[in-house]
């Protein structure tokens, strides 16, 4: 949603592409706090938890989507 509120207000963190290099960077911190965990002694590295943030991420882009086409519907 951070995302979409971004897009709303014009501000951008990529000039091309932004959408697709916001996932890639989103997959990666989801993954790097995974992979981090292995060094905490009272957390572990657990797969399940890393398809959940990916599932997310996924999920926050359906949403989105939806969110575009009700706007753009509303305009016409």
């Amino acid at each position: 949603m951070y995302y979409y509120a971004g897009q709303l207000k014009g501000l951008t963190l990529f000039r091309y592409n932004p959408l697709g290099k916001f996932l890639i960077v989103i997959i990666i911190l989801a993954t790097v706090t995974e992979v981090v965990q292995l060094w905490v002694p009272a957390r572990s590295f657990n797969p399940m938890d890393w398809v959940s943030n990916v599932s997310g991420v996924i999920l926050g882009l359906i949403v989105m989507y939806f969110f575009r086409r009700k706007e753009v519907t509303s305009i016409r």
